[in-house]
């Protein structure tokens, strides 16, 4: 049977033996995980999270039971789970980041003591604000 004329389910099961298989689901549903992944955290992020989506899928291939002819509704799944991931590592550096006090030129050590202090008290509500922002809104701001 031709690659073309295979289910999804029967590319995973031969990309078991022969990896070269896998990349026909990335050709099919590479867009549209794609596209999905732009939606909830913009296109720039997309682009390496649809990489990351196809490798766990590459990864858990073996497993895949085959109930479905496509295995797309897997790949979003997949995806949903990465889209969590990189909200929470995002959040998780966000927050550190407001540990960091800034480090900025001053012209006296007043003005220094000054900026640290007017950034200090200020950066808590910052990071809230960025965190609860949208992806696509938070790149405007960063």
């Amino acid at each position: 049977m031709a690659a073309s004329e295979m289910t999804d389910a029967e590319l995973l099961t031969a990309s078991v033996a022969d990896s070269e298989q896998f990349a026909l689901l990335f050709r099919c549903h590479g867009a549209p995980v794609h596209r999905y992944l732009a939606r909830r955290l913009g296109s720039d992020s997309a682009d390496d999270l649809t990489a990351e989506v196809f490798l766990v899928a590459f990864g858990k291939r073996a497993r895949y039971s085959g109930s479905l002819p496509t295995a797309l509704p897997r790949l979003s799944g997949i995806a949903g789970y990465v889209v969590a991931r990189h909200r929470r590592d995002e959040a998780r550096r966000w927050r550190l980041l407001s540990a960091i006090a800034p480090d900025l030129p001053h012209a006296s050590h007043a003005d220094e003591a000054d900026a640290r202090v007017t950034a200090w008290s200020s950066r808590a509500v910052l990071v809230e604000g960025l965190v609860m922002l949208h992806a696509r809104d938070r790149e405007r701001f960063c």
